[in-house]
């Protein structure tokens, strides 16, 4: 089975003092350069992926797509309720914006957060097939030091970087359906927003083991359930996530739709 080489720089592993710990959130928070980095930009060469420079958002926008398919695909009892929140949109435009599926006060949603919050702390440990090119670096643990008895909540400062900086939905382009055929395994694919004007981007596509997991490209002949991480702008006197440094996007909407 084909490899999967990616790079990882994995989510600062620090023990902070009480009186540090709000401004080391806040900063940790606003600085992406410090969390977890996909190499979703990476091209096949030499029988590895070499490493291209990723977009900090595009980085975070795989990450969150990829960490919702391994939890739909790993643990099957998150699909109810996954599928309670598409299904009961008043709008079933096949988006869902992440503040709601994240949502801890919606019960149909607490195995999804319970089992996400497991597939994030795995894939904070044990980046997924990695066969480390030559020259590739351990991955980078900073931040500040203090009292060693005071640990940081990791899942929820990472719920909070998703949610408070960004406004981030998924998109399902071709619907979503858990029916695999019979004789198969269910499959899913992960990808992000290139955040240019691209009509493709690379993907990830699993079925939750680590050795049928590969890259793929993304375009809107791909057929199967594609889960797309997506920045949105909020409608009317919202003044958050304007993306103004992404003012040559008119519409984030317009990537694959259909």
């Amino acid at each position: 089975m084909k490899k999967i080489y990616i790079t990882f720089l994995v989510l600062i592993t620090v023990f902070i003092s009480c009186n540090q710990e709000e401004d080391f959130i806040e900063s940790s928070i606003k600085k992406e350069e410090n969390f977890f980095r996909a190499n979703a930009k990476s091209v096949k060469s030499g029988g590895s992926f070499a490493a291209n420079y990723i977009d900090p958002l595009e980085s975070k926008l795989h990450w969150a797509s990829f960490l919702v398919i391994q939890t739909l695909l790993k643990h099957q009892e998150t699909r109810a309720g996954f599928l309670t929140v598409y299904n009961g949109l008043l709008q079933n435009n096949k988006v869902i914006k992440l503040e709601q599926l994240l949502d801890f006060n919606n019960p149909d949603l607490t195995l999804f957060i319970q089992k996400f919050e497991i597939e994030f702390l795995y894939y904070r440990e044990n980046p997924p097939c990695i066969e480390r090119p030559e020259g590739d670096v351990q991955p980078e643990t900073e931040g500040p030091t203090g009292n060693p008895h005071q640990a940081v909540n990791f899942f929820d400062l990472y719920v909070n970087y998703l949610l408070e900086d960004d406004c981030i939905e998924i998109y399902m382009p071709n619907g979503i359906n858990f029916e695999a055929e019979q004789g198969s395994i269910l499959t899913m694919i992960s990808s992000a927003h290139p955040l240019t004007n691209a009509s493709s981007n690379e993907a990830i596509q699993s079925n939750g083991h680590c050795s049928d997991t590969e890259f793929i490209m993304l375009d809107e002949n791909t057929l199967g359930n594609v889960i797309i991480a997506r920045p949105y702008r909020p409608q009317g006197i919202y003044k958050k996530c304007t993306y103004s440094n992404y003012s040559s996007i008119e519409d984030f909407t317009d990537f694959l739709s259909n």
